[in-house]
């Protein structure tokens, strides 16, 4: 026990600066949400279909460029910096090509929208959301870059302190725009998203000062030769695909699920959104620990003590309990005040309340997977995550929930989620 409270120790250590991250991206959505659900009931709906469109389209590059962070710590625990640097050449240009193409997808994304056979108020306001969001992509995604470099090598702190201070400016220029102050014009839902721009362009300025600390400098990033190494670039690919593609799973279903509750009309839409929003809210310890697991089990590799890696394991799960039974408790005695922070529409928050019971029952199959997943991830074997995950969501997942849906409501799908996450838990632990 004394092993797995000193290896819980470390895990955290690393993975908690980067739960500030974390929380500052959920926290970008949350603020959204809540500002466009005391806006409207409409306009909550539409932002939270358009932030999940949005990062579906964003989410399969962005965590495919985060395969940067188990090769990084592999090569740090083996005392290879220069090499670091090459790997991130190699980060950069595939964050050029990465950002190109997403703004593509949302110019897809948003003119398939507008012929989706829902609430037109909906579709309108989400086509506005895309067209100024899309224009984030390349700042998302090269600061997001640097702070994979830097977990990688273990350096979290600042990164976490930047994303962070990035927050309170997000949610200074949410209430400028949406609501029309200081002179700014009343932009609704859209002014979410102008808010959002702002906060990230914060963001990447000060990730550009993290490039001159000394630990930066050791793994000359910028040597102006060799910016092309196919071993590092095919290796990134390699390790950050199926990491990539373990996102799109979710997401992408995510997505899908918000096209078809669209179809439920606006109070299913905009309680599902909020009910999604909290999850992802409370999910904020197991991120930072998954993170810190990651480069844990890295760093072992690296130094060729893997005898270690079964206490790294069990420490996680055990993060993940903790973090399971602190949400139990917010959302068993908390769940009315949580829903009416989002919405002031009585509907929404009585089956917002409901929905935070059932994502409990998510959070418990769900979250000692993503633990044992951690350690899969840190040994590069990203592969077995991939496919245990895939026939999690869309092979159990989205027909059950889709089949509940018709017959149980918003409630049923929730419950289909469920199951499929047990399901894909259990093949990892297989």
């Amino acid at each position: 026990m004394k092993q797995l409270s000193q290896e819980l120790l470390i895990v955290s250590k690393l993975g908690l600066p980067v739960t500030l991250i974390y929380l500052t991206d959920v926290g970008m959505a949350t603020i959204s949400t809540i500002a466009s659900g005391q806006y409207s009931a409409a306009a909550l709906a539409a932002v939270g279909l358009s932030n999940i469109l949005y990062l579906t389209a964003l989410i399969f590059f962005m965590m495919t460029l985060s395969g940067i962070i188990p090769i990084a710590s592999q090569l740090d625990g083996a005392s290879k910096k220069i090499e670091i640097g090459i790997l991130g050449r190699q980060g950069i240009l595939v964050a050029i090509i990465f950002s190109l193409v997403v703004m593509v997808m949302v110019i897809g994304i948003r003119s398939i929208v507008g012929y989706l056979d829902y609430d037109l108020e909906i579709a309108n306001i989400s086509r506005d959301y895309l067209w100024i969001i899309m224009w984030v992509v390349p700042l998302d995604l090269f600061a997001a870059l640097i702070v994979f470099l830097s977990t990688g090598l273990g350096r979290t702190f600042w990164p976490s302190i930047i994303a962070f201070s990035s927050l309170p400016i997000n949610a200074l220029f949410t209430w400028i725009f949406v609501f029309g102050k200081f002179g700014s014009p009343e932009m609704g839902a859209a002014g979410c998203a102008a808010a959002i721009i702002v906060s990230i362009a914060f963001r990447f300025i000060c990730n550009l000062f993290l490039l001159t600390q000394e630990y930066f400098k050791e793994i000359k990033l910028f040597v102006f030769n060799n910016w092309f190494a196919l071993k590092y670039f095919k290796d990134l690919i390699k390790v950050g695909l199926p990491i990539g593609a373990q996102a799109i799973v979710m997401f992408g279903f995510l997505s899908m699920a918000s096209v078809m509750i669209a179809y439920e009309g606006v109070i299913s839409l905009a309680a599902h959104q909020v009910g999604a929003n909290v999850g992802m809210l409370s999910f904020l310890f197991i991120h930072g620990l998954t993170i810190g697991t990651v480069n844990r089990t890295g760093n072992l590799i690296g130094e060729n003590r893997h005898n270690q890696l079964s206490n790294v394991a069990f420490a996680g799960i055990l993060g993940s309990l903790i973090a399971l039974v602190i949400a139990a408790i917010a959302f068993i005695f908390a769940r009315e005040e949580i829903a009416s922070l989002y919405s002031n529409d009585p509907q929404v928050v009585s089956i917002v309340e409901n929905l935070l019971l059932i994502s409990l029952l998510i959070k418990l199959a769900e979250d000692p997977g993503t633990a044992v997943a951690a350690v899969i991830e840190g040994c590069k074997d990203t592969q077995m995550i991939f496919y245990c995950r895939l026939i999690g969501v869309w092979g159990v997942a989205f027909p059950l929930a889709n089949l509940l849906l018709s017959s149980q409501g918003l409630y049923g799908f929730w419950i289909g989620i469920c199951v499929g996450q047990l399901v894909a838990t259990l093949l990892l632990l297989m």
